[in-house]
């Protein structure tokens, strides 16, 4: 895949003003996306980052089009992570009793060629159905380009460019996207409802993801960024326009992706759903354990495939994410259940491999870790240090003796390691705590200069 040149000129979207995450780590965050954004040359990135319990962090560095900078809030194809909420809704449907992820297809799906009924829901969600994907149909591309402007059904997905079965059904693992065509098909003919309209009322309304469509079929109500793809195999990206205005890549495109990956969203609202389906707040606990992480048996030592779901080793640690790639547009996530961090990222363009977006996702992923360094364990540290607290216990103000020389920065931490306070100096070494409406507790003082950090606990009481 080719690699963009140095864009000419870069727009940057502002830290988000309302976020609580630390001011320190939303720069850091900043930095490391405007970096990477320059590094591997994307036209643009649009990121969001779910920090512990401290908010959202937002931001977007590069182009929409040629003279207007991406926005956060801009929406961008999500691709295959489309997959993910698939899944869920499917699992959700199993604790309302409509189904069964052991039920065979052929249920509900029959007559097509290629397509053995006795495969199970399961075998589906998790790609070891042997089905082949429609997206490798010689003949599926010179179709589309014939009219991107047509609506495509998943019955004409389904008979016209699936190819001979891979596998023995549970055989094997090979990533289909004609499996997902399938769980949308089953969906909507058990509920006699339309697939956007079953995500919509079963996970997109009740957490609140207002910045999510599935175009074609849904108008969005916020703008979308102008996709870039190569269009005429010249090498060069091309501005194709945004799917709500007038350009060469029209909106219909993406009823062949249907519930294999149509979704459209922000980095914000991907942040958002990850979070709630890892916190049991969209499928319950149960469901979660048995059936979302229910692994196909043929990961490699670093990865495994769920219900719609990978599991990773990234920076040593083992995380959640599926990401996604479609026309002009491509991203990436990463959910931490253990550490409570969040990432998503965006990209206007394709042309790229997942992994590229993917190292993108590890930078930011490796400041929140670095950051949490400051986390209890090592906060909680105080012995050997200079800091001088008095009175300890406090209750309206705290003496700081000991403070170094020269510029310096002063943070406050609860035992939590999550950062209240940053002050540049104390004048007279004095820190007024009746003026910061602290609860009682314990809490940490940190004082960081060019040579130094100390820390020192106390208490406040009322």
């Amino acid at each position: 895949m080719k690699k963009l040149i140095t864009l000419l000129a870069l727009g940057i979207w502002g830290l988000n003003a309302k976020a609580q995450v630390p001011a320190a780590l939303q720069a850091k965050f900043q930095d490391t996306l405007a970096d990477m954004q320059a590094k591997y040359g994307f036209k643009g990135l649009s990121a969001a980052v779910y920090y512990k319990n401290n908010g959202i962090w937002k931001s977007a560095v590069g182009l929409s089009n040629s003279s207007t900078a991406l926005n956060p809030d801009m929406l961008i194809g999500i691709g295959s992570n489309t997959k993910t909420f698939i899944s869920v809704l499917m699992i959700k449907m199993q604790e309302a009793g409509l189904l069964r992820l052991d039920d065979s297809i052929g249920k509900w799906i029959m007559g097509y060629p290629n397509i053995n009924g006795a495969i199970s829901i399961r075998q589906i969600l998790n790609h070891t159905s042997g089905i082949n994907s429609y997206t490798n149909n010689a003949s599926t591309w010179d179709s589309v380009n014939m009219d991107l402007s047509r609506i495509w059904t998943k019955d004409e997905i389904l008979r016209k460019f699936v190819s001979a079965p891979s596998f023995a059904p549970g055989a094997n693992w090979e990533y289909s996207n004609t499996n997902f065509i399938i769980a949308g098909m089953i969906q909507e003919k058990i509920s006699g409802k339309s697939i956007q309209q079953l995500i919509r009322d079963s996970i997109l309304t009740p957490q609140g993801l207002g910045q999510t469509f599935f175009p074609p079929y849904e108008t969005a109500t916020i703008p979308y960024a102008n996709l870039w793809s190569d269009f005429d195999g010249d090498d060069v990206l091309e501005d194709v326009g945004a799917y709500d205005s007038p350009g060469a890549l029209p909106k219909e495109i993406n009823s062949f992706a249907d519930a294999a990956g149509a979704l459209v969203s922000t980095a914000e609202d991907n942040v958002k759903f990850w979070r709630a389906l890892m916190n049991g707040g969209i499928i319950k606990k149960s469901s979660m354990n048995s059936d979302l992480f229910r692994w196909s048996g043929f990961g490699s030592p670093s990865s495994d495939y769920g219900a719609g779901i990978f599991k990773i080793r990234m920076l040593g640690k083992t995380v959640f994410s599926h990401g996604g790639t479609w026309i002009g547009q491509i991203n990436e996530n990463l959910s931490d259940t253990a550490n409570n961090i969040n990432i998503a990222v965006l990209s206007n363009q394709d042309s790229l491999q997942n992994e590229e977006l993917a190292l993108v996702v590890a930078a930011l992923y490796k400041v929140a870790l670095d950051y949490q360094k400051l986390d209890v364990p090592e906060l909680a540290n105080v012995t050997g240090q200079s800091l001088m607290l008095y009175p300890n216990p406090a209750r309206t103000h705290l003496f700081v003796s000991g403070l170094p020389k020269g510029e310096k920065t002063i943070r406050l931490y609860d035992m939590m390691g999550r950062q209240l306070r940053e002050f540049a100096t104390l004048e007279n070494e004095l820190l007024h705590l009746s003026e910061l409406n602290f609860s009682s507790g314990r809490y940490i003082l940190e004082v960081r200069s060019q040579e130094t950090v100390q820390r020192a606990m106390f208490d406040l009481v009322e």
